[in-house]
């Protein structure tokens, strides 16, 4: 049994040196991409519409503007311990241009 298998990888050896049906083929040459001239560039700055941003910094004129969600409570898996949150709903804010900036926060589930 030990010659068949020595007889089995000696051919598998030989196999393996380059006696295959395989016909080895190169790939074609790349083409050289033209050159980019040379220039130089410009630029614009974008056109401001005047709405949209926000200067900083913003600045919370009254902590009593503030707008809560209604008051949920939660309760621990086992049910022995519970706690009370008020999730914040609305935060006004002046930024330094002088413009009003509202936060709206969506109520947690």
């Amino acid at each position: 049994m030990s010659k068949d298998l020595t007889a089995a990888l000696d051919a598998l050896t030989r196999e393996a040196a380059g006696l295959t049906s395989r016909a080895d083929r190169a790939l074609p040459a790349a083409k050289v991409a033209p050159a980019i001239p040379a220039r130089a560039g410009t630029g614009k700055p974008a056109a401001s519409s005047g709405a949209g941003s926000i200067a900083s910094p913003l600045t919370e004129a009254s902590y009593a503007a503030r707008l809560w969600h209604p008051a949920t409570t939660i309760y621990s898996s086992d049910g022995l311990f519970s706690a009370t949150r008020t999730p914040l709903k609305q935060v006004t804010m002046t930024d330094a241009n002088g413009a009003t900036v509202v936060f709206n926060f969506a109520a947690p589930p």
